[in-house]
């Protein structure tokens, strides 16, 4: 019986980017998940730039 090897995550792929900022992606996103094969979690975490939104995830997210 044969065993394949460890197949290792895809390098994420940013096709709309221009290619200097698809590299830059990419490297921020394997950043980021470094920290989880570490054993870090990830807080809630809410990117946007809708004053709204912002307010709501806030009220969502006191303890």
């Amino acid at each position: 019986m044969t065993t394949s090897p460890p197949t290792c995550p895809e390098w994420p792929s940013f096709p709309h980017l221009p290619s200097g900022n698809s590299r830059f992606a990419a490297a921020q996103v394997h950043h980021g998940l470094g920290g989880t094969q570490l054993g870090f979690t990830t807080p809630p975490t809410l990117v946007t730039n809708d004053p709204a939104e912002a307010c709501e995830f806030m009220d969502r997210s006191r303890v």
